[in-house]
């Protein structure tokens, strides 16, 4: 039993269980106990989920494509990436167990027994690490302690990466390139598959397609593109061809139990090994490596690394069981069983230390589809061959986040999945993973059409190049959580339980994630989906693009569109991005310049939560003095922000910062924002409980506090013209309203058409209200001279003749209105035609003086009747004018603007 230093209990092997020796010789099994309150996650790359309880597991690295999908099964186990290490949650307490072993491991986490898990390992013992928390974030510290951390990625690959199988000759990748940029999709990086291989010989180019390589590279840079190339570990079997002959001399290559240099198929035909536990082999692997970074190639792309023989994934086949030199000196001879699921890191290890070496100025990126522990050391990983399916795309973000665990953070997905054949829906939702991921490429395999953004339609590409833009406009947070990654292991895309490990409804949530420790994701996964549940665990939450604010816990019900990634952030961010509108066409800049000219800090200020959020910044390559790194953090009363040297010498850029304070809307549901702690917050859990957001449309220019006065006034009034009174402007009921029913229905009908639903854009609300206003203030006038005049044709000519008026003639003051419309009156009797005039001037107000003195009566008073013997209208009868008092002269000229 082993308990931590606050007496939590870790590990409990119980009576019965610990250490047995299986039978035969076959190995080892470890046994113990499972409490049915935990939870595990980690080992590397499952299909079965985040949650790992309840089933049993391999950890052997496999080329598990399936030629009938053109993938890896749904339920395919193992894969690519076998890690060795469980993290356990229980009771709100969590640790690690690391086992220090690189073979064929057996994992079986109560599926067998409901009550016990077991790991099986051929060894004849069994070497374990049991990583005390009690915190997630303290497991991940001190288990990447142990083995190795990502460094600092250059941030041309946090960029979008381009690539396909089939991208030949050189041509159609500068063409590729112009095309990106023409069309205003950000991207930083192009990719070559064994298409420009000569021959399919690694460290080759192909003449007849890819003649001058170096040319390419430059055409490449000046777009500001990086190439990366890939490398296989089969080097094909030919006498007289440099590298395979440098090997042979060298003896690098695996050999068989006699010492013939073993032969394995794969795309080239017969191939060598290299035999990577060698260091003199991993030195050799890294000249060759250098001669393509002379040529300008920027990254290196491990394949088929498991390593796989052919055919490709053809039944999981791999090199057998061979003897490994190792380094002179060693202890214990070694066989591939032993070493083959640390191979692909081997290979890895000597990638990176061939391009670091050949650019000493550049950090090296690599990218390895298999691994193990240590992985993260040397290369980025991706989910391998995924189906392009919906079934392939909803468990990728379980599977990224299971390595993140694991203590893998740089990882990604091929966009659109692998096999090909993606809708425009399908895409466009894989691209919405893939802009929150860590690692974020599209790519395909041959044959099949392409998957470029724009190969989907209009729409769909529009909708790429906003994600795009977003992922590029977070580049500092997203720099920054990968320098968090490089100090303290924590992944950068992680599971909700990672910062909420108290809350159980997080346990085992994996449609969700949290990119760093602000924002909260939320990608949709099915096919042809409206709505999306959405867990938002205990805080404030802040849609991000329509600043509607929710008070967890809860689960809300989020209508989506093509375009939607729901994205809450959460009470006390300090989120560092490029300014919005940036025009950023890669990592580097774009047409407006540096995007760092303006940095923004969207902050969610909240009472009582500090957030501190650490700022690095530098050239994006290279080893040079870091610009920072910053520590930004706010205080307890939510009012202040306090920038501080987090340490070494903080070099700050010359910049300007623009802070952006968000969140102090009304909470979904109504409920208004209310001290924490008091009643408040329970009205607003339960209003925000159940309630829909609209997510994917273009978030409102926000509106200053005169204009949304104006606009509720405009409402205010148009309801009351609604509710009654036939004189039009007047305020009360008259007794008109009882007599003109059918004009109220009529000026109902034209508020909710004129206005717009109530979440529409505050412009256009604004642009309807004016003319909502102006068509009720017609047709008053229509129907009072209709009354005059006496039947309906001379209101339809009154009404034509109105709307004929300019509109500078139509702003006039009425005596001036007056004229312009008798002149488009038709002939009517002269007293009658008086009365109508006069009519126009009294009852109905003028549209630039607002209702002015003129156009009131007294609450109560009757309606207008027919025109007086003398020719006089009501309003004219000698009843004394009621004066305004008490308004000012501003408030005048408002009111005038706003009716005009």
């Amino acid at each position: 039993m082993v308990r931590d230093a606050d007496g939590h209990v870790l590990v409990d092997d119980g009576d019965d269980g610990g250490l047995a020796i299986d039978g035969g010789g076959a190995g080892v099994t470890l046994r113990r106990r499972a409490p049915a309150s935990a939870h595990y996650y980690g080992l590397g790359e499952r299909t079965a989920g985040l949650e790992l309880r309840g089933g049993a597991y391999t950890l052997w690295s496999t080329d598990a494509y399936d030629p009938a999908l053109g993938g890896w099964r749904p339920d395919a186990d193992p894969l690519y990436q076998s890690i060795p290490f469980v993290a356990v949650l229980d009771g709100g307490v969590a640790h690690g167990e690391l086992i220090d072993d690189t073979r064929r491991l057996g994992y079986d986490l109560a599926a067998a027994d409901p009550t016990r898990a077991t790991v099986h390992t051929p060894a004849g013992a069994i070497v374990e690490y049991v990583i005390a928390g009690p915190s997630l974030r303290e497991v991940a510290r001190r288990h990447t302690a142990i083995t190795g951390r990502t460094p600092l990625p250059p941030r041309w690959a946090l960029g979008y990466q381009q690539s396909r199988w089939g991208y030949a000759p050189a041509s159609r990748l500068t063409d590729l390139a112009t095309t990106f940029r023409d069309r205003g999709v950000a991207a930083d990086g192009l990719w070559l598959d064994i298409q420009h291989l000569d021959g399919f010989r690694t460290f080759t180019w192909d003449p007849a397609t890819f003649a001058d390589p170096a040319a390419l590279t430059a055409a490449l840079a000046a777009d500001d593109f990086a190439l990366t190339v890939i490398a296989d570990p089969g080097i094909k079997v030919d006498p007289g061809w440099a590298v395979y002959d440098g090997g042979v001399a060298g003896d690098h290559f695996l050999r068989d139990d006699g010492g013939a240099i073993y032969q394995g198929v794969v795309w080239p035909g017969p191939a060598a090994f290299p035999d990577f536990t060698r260091a003199a082999t991993r030195a050799w692997w890294g000249a060759q490596v250098g001669q393509l970074a002379a040529l300008g190639v920027r990254g290196i792309w491990l394949d088929v690394n498991e390593p796989t023989t052919f055919p490709e994934g053809g039944g999981g086949a791999s090199v057998p069981d061979l003897p490994v030199a190792g380094d002179p000196g060693a202890a214990v001879a070694a066989t591939m069983d032993e070493v083959h699921d640390v191979y692909a890191v081997l290979e890895a290890q000597a990638t990176w230390e061939g391009l670091r070496a050949a650019a000493p100025a550049r950090r090296p990126f690599v990218l390895s589809r298999a691994g193990a522990s240590g992985i993260q050391r040397w290369a980025a990983v991706w989910t391998g061959d995924a189906v392009s399916s919906w079934d392939g795309l909803g468990r990728t973000l379980p599977m990224l986040l299971g390595m993140g665990v694991s203590g893998v953070p740089f990882v990604g997905s091929d966009v659109g999945g692998y096999s090909g054949g993606a809708t425009p829906e399908l895409f466009a939702r894989w691209l919405a993973i893939g802009a929150v991921s860590p690692f974020c490429r599209g790519h395909v395999t041959t044959g099949v059409p392409d998957q470029e953004p724009w190969a989907f339609g209009a729409e769909v590409e529009e909708i790429s190049r906003r994600l795009l833009a977003e992922r590029y406009r977070r580049l500092p947070y997203l720099y920054s959580l990968f320098a968090e990654a490089e100090a303290s292991g924590a992944p950068v895309l992680r599971p909700l339980v990672f910062e909420f490990q108290d809350d159980p409804a997080t346990a085992t949530l994996d449609d969700e994630a949290m990119l760093g420790p602000w924002l909260l994701v939320a990608p949709v996964v099915e096919a042809g989906a409206t709505t999306r549940a959405v867990y938002l665990p205990a805080g404030r939450w802040l849609e991000a693009r329509s600043g509607a604010v929710v008070v967890g816990p809860t689960t809300i019900d989020v209508d989506v569109t093509l375009q939607a990634l729901p994205t809450f952030v959460r009470a006390g961010a300090i989120v560092p991005q490029w300014r919005r509108g940036a025009a950023i066409a890669h990592t580097g800049g774009g047409a407006g310049g540096e995007p760092g000219d303006v940095l923004q800090l969207d902050v969610v200020p909240d009472a009582g939560v500090v957030g501190e959020q650490v700022l690095v910044e530098d050239d994006g390559d290279g080893y040079g003095a870091p610009r920072g790194p910053l520590l930004i953090a706010g205080c307890a009363d939510g009012a202040t922000l306090t920038a501080t040297c987090a340490g070494g010498d903080c070099l700050a850029a010359p910049r300007t910062l623009l802070v952006a304070a968000r969140g102090r809307s009304r909470a979904v549901g109504g409920a208004a924002r209310r001290r924490r702690g008091g009643a408040g917050d329970e009205r607003r859990r339960r209003a925000g409980r159940g309630r829909r957001l609209v997510v994917g449309r273009q978030r409102p220019r926000p509106v200053d506090r005169h204009r949304r006065r104006r606009r509720v006034h405009a409402r205010r009034r148009l309801r009351r013209r609604a509710r009654g009174g036939a004189d039009g402007p007047g305020r009360g009921r008259g007794p008109g309203a009882r007599r003109h029913p059918r004009r109220r229905r009529h000026l109902r009908r034209q508020l909710g058409h004129r206005l717009g639903p109530p979440g529409a854009d505050p412009r256009r609300r604004h642009h309807r209200a004016r003319r909502a206003r102006g068509a009720a203030r017609r047709l008053v006038h229509v129907q009072v001279l209709a009354r005059h005049l006496g039947h309906g044709r001379e209101a339809r000519r009154l009404r034509r003749a109105r709307r004929s008026l300019p509109v500078r003639q139509r702003r006039r003051r009425p005596a001036r209105r007056r004229r312009a419309l008798a002149r488009r009156l038709p002939v009517a009797a002269p007293v009658a035609r008086a009365a109508a005039l006069r009519s126009v001037s009294t009852t109905g107000p003028g549209p630039r003086r607002g209702r002015g003195r003129a156009g009131r009566r007294r609450r109560g008073s009757p309606a207008p009747g027919p025109p007086a013997a003398g020719g006089g209208s009501a309003r004219s009868s000698g009843r004394p004018r009621r004066r305004r008092r008490g308004r000012s002269a501003a408030r005048r000229r408002r009111r005038r603007w706003w009716r005009g």
